[in-house]
């Protein structure tokens, strides 16, 4: 699981180290590699709190890896995108494990972890 910036790293570790991995869990990634190389063998999940609309940063970066996962998808990878307020989960901040609804995220979360064991 990683958060922003750290999304990037997470997204390299698995595209090149995939065997150590069971599953990816990005929040807001704020960048994502332009190859996915062996990343498809491992389920991704992305997701995406409030906001990202307003700030022409968060639209790009959200392009970024929307693109990302759709080549995933394209080479026959598992990705699941969870956009909070597209599923009536307003209100969250870029950092959701912070906000007062981060139990009920973090329970979506963990549900998507138990569906990809």
């Amino acid at each position: 699981m990683a958060h922003s910036q750290g999304g990037n790293f997470a997204l390299e570790a698995a595209a090149r180290h995939p065997e150590f991995f069971k599953g990816v869990v990005i929040i807001e990634p704020a960048s994502a590699p332009e190859d996915i190389g062996k990343a498809k063998q491992v389920p991704h999940l992305f997701v995406w709190g409030d906001y990202i609309e307003n700030s022409p940063t968060w639209v790009s970066y959200r392009e970024r890896a929307d693109a990302y996962a759709a080549a995933l998808v394209k080479a026959g990878g598992v990705v699941e995108t969870l956009d909070l307020p597209a599923n009536g989960i307003p209100g969250n901040s870029h950092v959701p494990m912070m906000d007062v609804n981060s139990d009920h995220v973090a329970d979506l979360v963990r549900a998507w972890i138990d569906r990809i064991r």
